[in-house]
């Protein structure tokens, strides 16, 4: 994984951690993206941090609606 994916996740892991409305964003960035490659690197860390968040939120049966902050 090159530098600039790491900081792509490493922002990911941030922004959707902490603020679910913010997938709505990345999906943005991704799709704004002009280089192909980093698109569907930054669609794969999308969906990578989505499930992630998913995963947390069955593990701690935290309602869909409740917010992580």
């Amino acid at each position: 994984m090159g530098e600039e994916e790491k900081g792509i996740l490493k922002e990911a892991q941030r922004r959707l951690y902490y603020n679910l409305p913010s997938i709505i964003q990345l999906f943005a960035e991704a799709k704004a993206e002009t280089n192909p490659q980093m698109q569907i690197s930054r669609l794969e860390l999308l969906l990578d941090m989505t499930l992630l968040i998913s995963k947390h939120r069955k593990e701690k049966n935290i309602s869909r609606n409740a917010k992580i902050y």
